[in-house]
């Protein structure tokens, strides 16, 4: 990868015309997949029956056909800090849910007001002052489930120097430098725990499940290592910790 500190790094504005271009795109499509694929269950295990429901970074919503599902759209929220990427929810806001741009780590929604908060593929936003945010939305007790990209699979691409980009070639040959903050399992447990949150549940997914369509730069993952990862993280109760 070029020095990334001879560039600028790009808003999601600039990709979001064609993030979900699949053909363009095959490394999205094939972490969007996998994500979804570690999101659903854990949504749907306990699925709060009050509360409201916070997708940050929502894009293409994960949380939000769940929600329909389950008669929750009007208690929906769905955040993103780009416009264009957020227009690709749209139509959960016909249907009753609730659409807002605001930065990840400053979202302007009340404290303790979330059961229930998705962060799918949370990489571009993945600080301290996000989990920060994360531990003044949550109600005590409600929880937050948060995949990435692997750490294993991004330092494949990535040198000491550059591991907070990500390269973005859009379609007419401009290569982009995008936030990408991933971090070790550790490295990443220890900035949660640090914002005042509890880790109660980590898992896993390789490529193994996506078949022979798998994006090149995805092929690199070797059998039994992973390419994206979950973090399901709690607010401790205050009440019981007096």
């Amino acid at each position: 990868m070029t020095d990334s500190k001879h560039h600028s790094v790009a808003a999601y504005e600039k990709i979001a015309e064609e993030y979900y271009d699949e053909q363009l795109h095959p490394t999205c499509r094939d972490l969007g997949k996998l994500s979804a694929c570690l999101l659903k269950p854990l949504i749907e295990q306990r699925f709060p029956t009050a509360g409201q429901l916070l997708e940050i970074g929502a894009g293409e919503s994960n949380l939000a056909p769940i929600s329909r599902k389950k008669g929750a759209l009007e208690r929906t929220v769905l955040v993103d800090s780009s416009p264009k990427m957020l227009a690709y929810s749209e139509v959960w806001k016909t249907l009753g849910a609730r659409l807002l741009i605001a930065p990840a780590d400053s979202t302007g929604l009340p404290s303790n007001c979330a059961s229930l908060i998705v962060s799918s593929l949370g990489d571009p936003y993945n600080s301290q002052s996000f989990w920060i945010e994360v531990k003044r939305l949550l109600e005590p007790n409600g929880r937050i489930v948060f995949t990435t990209p692997s750490y294993e699979w991004s330092t494949k691409f990535r040198s000491k120097d550059n591991r907070d980009v990500a390269e973005f070639l859009r379609g007419d040959g401009e290569k982009l430098f995008m936030p990408s903050f991933v971090y070790s399992k550790q490295e990443q447990l220890r900035m949660i725990e640090n914002a005042g949150l509890k880790c109660t549940d980590f898992r896993a997914v390789g490529t193994t499940c996506l078949g022979e369509s798998t994006a090149p730069k995805l092929q690199v993952i070797e059998p039994g290592l992973p390419a994206v990862v979950a973090f399901v993280a709690v607010a401790k109760d205050q009440n019981r910790l007096r």
